[in-house]
């Protein structure tokens, strides 16, 4: 997902959060206007899913594909490549959660599991690629319980 420039800058503020306590938001604010929240702290709700990301064919070297987390709207069905403007990308220590594509008919990565809603608890930042920052954003997770 593309940060730019917000047509409603207190779309996705919950009114009364400030400093260090969460704000409840939902998949859809965070994409809406994911500008007001970075660098905030922030719980959601939603749904994991994972896109394989290969190297493209002839590529130098012996790597494989890798799968990449999201986190989606809870009632999502489904998530395909041409559907990541709809979820955000899930970060680990500041790392894109990703790891090896695997056979299992449901993906896992570390103890995520795909098609599982998740509370999460997080920070919003920015992606960076070699040292400098992107347009792109990611939700940096702290932690995680399965949602009831």
């Amino acid at each position: 997902m593309t940060v730019s420039g917000s047509s409603n800058p207190t779309s996705a503020k919950p009114s009364g959060q400030q400093g260090d306590i969460p704000a409840t938001v939902t998949v859809a604010q965070l994409l809406a206007d994911p500008e007001s929240l970075l660098g905030r702290p922030v719980e959601v709700v939603g749904k994991v899913f994972f896109l394989s990301r290969c190297p493209p064919p002839g590529a130098s070297g012996t790597s494989s594909c890798t799968l990449v987390g999201y986190l989606a709207e809870p009632d999502r069905g489904s998530f395909v490549a041409s559907d990541v403007d709809y979820g955000i990308a899930l970060a680990e220590g500041g790392n894109l959660l990703t790891c090896a594509e695997g056979t299992n008919p449901t993906p896992t990565c570390g103890d995520w599991q795909a098609a599982t809603v998740y509370s999460v608890f997080g920070t919003l930042a920015r992606q960076v690629l070699g040292g400098r920052e992107t347009p792109y954003v990611q939700l940096d997770v702290e932690r995680k319980t399965l949602a009831s």
